[in-house]
């Protein structure tokens, strides 16, 4: 008996397996040696009881499902009383070789993928004859079952086909192929997050009878040819997965292998499985490049199916799928259509830049040489002592009227309002004190964060936001000062006026809100969490690198808070939005929804969002899109507050 256990989140640390390592076998040599095996054997998939099985260290529970290949187990890590899935090896297959090697070496390359969308992979081994691993126990089912029950709508088959991409950009980044995609190994939680697992393990070969699911998701050139399994295999089977969430079962079920094979020998493809009314021509362009017959047709690389995809769900024309003329093999670009065409006000995504023919440059070229020549020409005579006519004097363009603009309304509240470089402000006045705030425009912008960002965490799904309506936002955290001034009370571990509140809860917030609001006549309210992000990215895409001369965090290597607009601020004149203190936001903290969605605000959840930097936190955890939470009765002291006025 070996094994070696890794606990979660530091898997990726261990690279060396020792003897549990074992040499690359191709598909095509361990499916020949699959049929002998099965020839000699038969099929036997009856999974056996939990109380048969015996692995050390673990305390076997109940059977959640079998495949032909593995039975899964709930079970508990003594150890640790964890609950982990249990996967072992058949019993009349952990006697072949060949198995065992497949299966240990599937389990060991599924450890080197550490990516939220891809199911992680903590213990593997052999204990008393049971060949194993272990990995996490998701609550949730399959798309298999999801999709048992009937057709998914188009928005959550798009969006849960681009998790799976996620997933197989992941699984490809490392190196790896999954070679058995389907949907029953893709894993669905109540919340429609995605997990993929069985990475590496290929479906048994089918030699009579009904084909299995997972063949049916296998692309033309494994089912003719039994080919190693290749990244564009994938994209093929992820192509068969969307397909079928949206007629409600995989294409070509039912059919035996010979009929499969005459299917694919035909030319037949899998859109044309699906019919027609529950297609648009965007989604058609995405299934046909997924699942062309050849597979230097397909999409080259998996991340440009997964930005189709996303692209999709927003309701923007695709810009990697291509239509394919079958009788040239050539491929054309997808033209736009009404449902292609971007929504009013979503950002603009570039085109793919044009080539240009090379006779451009040819006509482009002589256009250049001859005025050169003229040039050349003109500058002779004037050489020559010929006398050239005076150039005339250009005609004066009279000067358009400019249009005045009459001055933005004054807000009731305000003490006095301008304009800068930063766009509009005005200044609250409390007693002595004075808050400037900023005028934050109606807008919309991609919140959370891309799949390549650094730090990146599972609950930042990118997904279209839109504000319709401008705010007044506090250019700075709340001061101690303006604090005193509203309530008559101090709040802060780090005292002085011009530092930030903090040590105060989300609760006793409310008061101070309550009796500003009171005070100057209008509603006074934390931001949003999305009004907060579209105000930290202050019109950018990107996060960009956290600037020292604009965050105040552990990298600045300060011992507390420091006053407020110590820094520069962003483009939008806001400061200390990525730094100084932790803010607390207006939303109950939740999963993202997974739609464009107009003005969202998350209500009902237990915790309360936090969001930005803090002076004794990583820049890594100040990112625009990086996601905190706390309760909303907690104090600390890096947590505090920013204000917004609602009214114009």
């Amino acid at each position: 008996m070996y094994r070696i256990w890794i606990p979660p989140g530091i898997h990726r640390l261990f690279t060396d397996w020792g003897k549990m390592h074992v040499p690359p076998m191709s598909n095509r040599s361990y499916m020949s040696k699959q049929r002998t095996f099965l020839n000699l054997r038969g099929r036997n998939p009856i999974a056996p009881e939990p109380g048969q099985v015996t692995v050390d260290g673990y305390r076997v529970e109940a059977l959640l499902g079998q495949g032909p290949l593995t039975a899964a187990y709930k079970a508990v890590l003594e150890s640790h009383q964890q609950s982990v899935v249990l996967k072992v090896l058949l019993p009349h297959l952990a006697d072949s070789e060949v198995f065992v090697q497949r299966f240990l070496q599937a389990a060991n390359a599924a450890r080197l993928v550490t990516h939220d969308r891809v199911l992680p992979c903590y213990d593997v081994g052999q204990s008393h004859g049971w060949v194993y691993l272990a990995s996490e126990l998701m609550e949730g089912g399959t798309l298999a079952e999801l999709s048992a029950h009937g057709q998914l709508d188009r928005s959550r088959a798009i969006y849960l086909s681009w998790q799976v991409a996620m997933g197989l950009e992941a699984i490809h980044a490392a190196g790896l192929v999954h070679g058995n995609l389907r949907p029953s190994n893709v894993l669905v939680d109540h919340e429609d997050g995605v997990r993929l697992s069985d990475l590496g393990l290929p479906a048994l070969p089918d030699t009579e009878g009904p084909v299995s699911p997972g063949t049916l998701h296998l692309p033309p050139e494994q089912i003719l040819g039994e080919v190693d399994p290749e990244p564009s295999g994938d994209i093929y089977a992820l192509g068969v997965i969307l397909a079928g969430c949206l007629i409600g079962r995989t294409p070509w079920s039912g059919s035996d292998r010979q009929r499969l094979t005459t299917v694919h020998n035909e030319g037949r493809t899998v859109v044309g499985e699906v019919p027609p009314a529950l297609l648009d021509a965007d989604v058609s362009a995405v299934l046909i490049r997924a699942t062309a017959k050849r597979a230097e047709e397909r999409y080259a690389h998996v991340w440009q199916l997964r930005e189709d995809l996303e692209r999709l769900q927003y309701q923007f024309a695709p810009i990697h799928a291509r239509t394919l003329d079958h009788d040239s093999g050539s491929t054309t670009a997808v033209h736009e259509t009404a449902s292609a065409r971007a929504i009013r006000g979503v950002p603009h995504v570039a085109a793919p830049a044009k080539r240009r023919s090379p006779l451009w440059f040819v006509v482009g070229g002589c256009v250049l040489a001859g005025v050169v020549a003229l040039w050349l020409l003109a500058g002779g005579d004037r050489q020559a002592g010929h006398a050239t006519a005076p150039a005339p004097l250009p005609t004066p363009v009279p000067t358009p009227a400019v249009a005045v603009v009459p001055p933005l309304p004054k807000p009731s509240w305000a003490d006095s309002v301008g304009t800068d470089v930063h766009g509009r402000w005005a200044d609250l006045r409390v007693s002595t004190r004075i808050q400037r705030l900023r005028l934050i425009p109606a807008g919309n912008f991609w919140m959370g964060s891309g799949f390549d960002e650094v730090g990146r965490i599972a609950d930042e799904d990118r997904h279209l936001v839109t504000l319709s309506r401008a705010f007044w936002l506090g250019d700075s955290e709340v001061t101690q000062g303006l604090y005193s001034a509203v309530t008559g009370t101090a709040a802060g571990y780090f005292t002085g006026d011009d530092r930030p509140v903090e040590s105060i809860s989300w609760v006793a917030v409310q008061q101070f809100l309550a009796n500003l609001g009171t005070t100057i006549k209008a509603p006074v309210r934390f931001p949003s969490e999305a009004e907060w992000e579209y105000a930290c990215r202050a019109g950018g895409e990107r996060s960009g690198s956290l600037l020292a001369s604009r965050a105040w965090t552990a990298e600045s290597g300060v011992d507390g808070t420091r006053p407020v607009r110590s820094l520069l601020p962003n483009a939008w004149g806001l400061y200390d939005m990525q730094g100084n203190v932790l803010e607390w936001v207006e939303d109950t903290y939740g999963r993202y929804h997974r739609e464009a969605i107009t003005d969202p605000l998350s209500t009902g959840g237990v915790y309360r969002g936090v969001r930005g930097g803090a002076w004794n936190q990583d820049g890594v955890n100040a990112r625009p899109a990086a996601r905190g939470k706390a309760l909303p009765i907690t104090a600390y002291f890096y947590l505090g507050f920013r204000l917004v006025i609602s009214d114009g």
